[in-house]
């Protein structure tokens, strides 16, 4: 190996662990953010099920 073909694998290697790391955020970041949707999403689901029974036993109890 020449000093050339070393340079050429350095500098390849640093863009590679540059590119990883800057992938690795991104994947952190989206996660935190799928995670804090996912909640979002759960609790109002829980919300609108629990308005839903509410509603129903307020009709139910209207008719009978």
């Amino acid at each position: 190996l020449g000093s050339q073909e070393l340079c050429l694998l350095f500098y390849c290697f640093v863009w590679s662990s540059i590119c990883f790391v800057s992938s690795s955020i991104c994947f952190v970041s989206s996660s935190i953010c799928f995670v804090s949707s996912a909640i979002c999403f759960v609790s109002s689901a829980i919300c609108f099920v629990s308005s839903a029974f509410s509603l129903l036993l307020f009709f139910i109890g209207h008719i009978c």
